[in-house]
Formats: C-alpha cells, sequence, structure tokens
C-alpha cells in the first residue's frame, strides 16, 4: 500500500501536469514525467487506482463533545450515542430491533468503531440535524479524508435492516418528490419499483447489500473508522466552537426533470456494488 503522503505527492504531481508545469506546458510536464517514472502512471489502472483512493473528500460528522476523533485511547459508544436504539438513555419502542441492526453491521465490519458522515455540508446542518444532535450535547467535525480511508454503505438496505421495511433515501425522494408533482403515475411507479426491490431481501441479502466500494450519488453515506488520523480533522469544534453557523449550505442533489417514463430505480445495478459481487 501506498503511504498516505507519497499518494498524495503524486496525485497533485499529476493534477500539476494537467494543467501544464508553467512555461514547460503539458506536453513538457507529461515527458518528464515519463522519462522519470517510465509508462505515464495514469494509463497503469494500478497506477490510476492508487490516485483514486488518495484523493480526499470533505466529510462531516456529528460527535458528542467529549469525543476526540484523533485519540485512539477513546472508545466510541455508538449504541449508546444512537437516537434510533434509545431516547434520554432508555430504548424506545424500536430500539432492540435497531439495537440488533447495529449489532448485525459491527459483526460484518469487524468492529464497532466507526463514525457516521455526512458527504453534504447542508444537510449536515439541516435544521433536522441540528435539532436531532444539538440537544445531546454533539458539535460537528470537519474532515478531508482520503476515499480509499472511506468505507460508504448503501442507505436503502441500512434502512431496510433496522426498520423492517424499504424507505427512500433523501435523494431518491427528491427525485420521487418532483415526480409526483409533474407526474403523480410515474413517481408511484418509481416508489413501488423501488420498495418491491428491497421488501424481497432477507436479513442476509440486506447485509450482503449494505457496502459499497465507492460513493453513489443521491443514496450512499459514509463511515470513517476510528480513530481518525490527525491530518484528517480541518475543523474541530472543540477547538473553534460552532464554526458551522456562519457557513453557508452547500447546494443539496439535483432532483428529475421532464420526460414521459418513470426513471429506472438504480438499486439492482449500482455502480457502487459492482467490485462487491
Amino acid at each position: 500500500m501506498v503511504p498516505y503522503f507519497i499518494g498524495q505527492g503524486l496525485y497533485a504531481i499529476y493534477q500539476k501536469s494537467r494543467s501544464g508545469f508553467g512555461r514547460y506546458g503539458k506536453a513538457g510536464a507529461v515527458s518528464w514525467l515519463e522519462s522519470t517514472f517510465g509508462r505515464w502512471p495514469m494509463q497503469n489502472a494500478r497506477w490510476h487506482h492508487i490516485f483514486e483512493r488518495c484523493k480526499v473528500m470533505k466529510l462531516w460528522t456529528w460527535q458528542h463533545r467529549e469525543v476526540n476523533l484523533a485519540d485512539a485511547s477513546q472508545t466510541l459508544k455508538n449504541l449508546d450515542n444512537s437516537s434510533y436504539v434509545a431516547t434520554n438513555g432508555q430504548p424506545h419502542e424500536a430500539g432492540m430491533k435497531h439495537k440488533r441492526a447495529y449489532e448485525l453491521v459491527f459483526e460484518r465490519l469487524g468492529t464497532d468503531q466507526f463514525i457516521w458522515c455526512y458527504d453534504d455540508y447542508g444537510e449536515a446542518t439541516s435544521t433536522l440535524s441540528t435539532k436531532e444532535y444539538e440537544p445531546r450535547e454533539c458539535c460537528l467535525w470537519e474532515l478531508d479524508v482520503p476515499q480509499g480511508q472511506i468505507q460508504w454503505y448503501c442507505m436503502a438496505a441500512w434502512t431496510a435492516l433496522r426498520e423492517g421495511m424499504p424507505k427512500l433515501p433523501k435523494g431518491l425522494w427528491d427525485i420521487y418528490a418532483s415526480l409526483k408533482y409533474l407526474r403523480p403515475q410515474a413517481a408511484e411507479r418509481f416508489k413501488e419499483e423501488f420498495e418491491d426491490f428491497w421488501r424481497v431481501k432477507e436479513t442476509g441479502g440486506l447485509l450482503d447489500y449494505m457496502f459499497l466500494d465507492r460513493r453513489v450519488d443521491t443514496c450512499s453515506g459514509p463511515l470513517v473508522f476510528h480513530p481518525v488520523d490527525a491530518r484528517f480533522i480541518t475543523k474541530d469544534p472543540r477547538q473553534i466552537g460552532t464554526w458551522w453557523d456562519c457557513q453557508q449550505p452547500k447546494s443539496g442533489h439535483g432532483v428529475c426533470g421532464g420526460g414521459e417514463e418513470a426513471p429506472q430505480v438504480p438499486c439492482g445495478s449500482c455502480p457502487g456494488r459492482d467490485a462487491c459481487r
């Protein structure tokens, strides 16, 4: 495995070569790289894979104010901090079922030491998120994490595993809501196809569909394992306070436009699951 800082350096060289090294120009930069490293790395699938895994992605995560994500001596208490399992420290009606879903995920990953993240700033700082986390004394962290260090999961599979029934994740719900206003019949077909796909999955099948090898727009979420490398932490709220209050939310995912046919439900041919089959 290529160390993080070496991968970042190679990726920086590659990015610079695409725009040209000043007066040498792009052609001169590529010639220099070929003479230095041999065959141009981006023509080699293995080098391309390394570059992709070293790209960083900005993520956000809500954690209790006493948590230090870079401290390996701290043990995360995922179940204790989950609003799905307990409210005010007491299991609610569906808490035990949710607890079992978490335990199945822990077993499949081989650890319970990971954090649930957002890859969309607007969603991380939405009213829904702040109302859920701030009363529980949580604060928002910002991370720059190499893609090779992120474990992606399927939101639809996680919801079905946790609640026992399929439910459109936010990105697909936006598509459904847009369709419902313009073409209600197409919207209902879209929702029915989604529910039919997930309803027949047993617990083991849901776990098989749970984890992805890449981000899928509108319906995947990121997990990052604990402890987090201190170099990946860009904003530590314990040191700088509620910095997100003065930030502008990023735009959300796009929704479906016109057309006569309902869009195809993406779950059956998910690109994030290609390497997992």
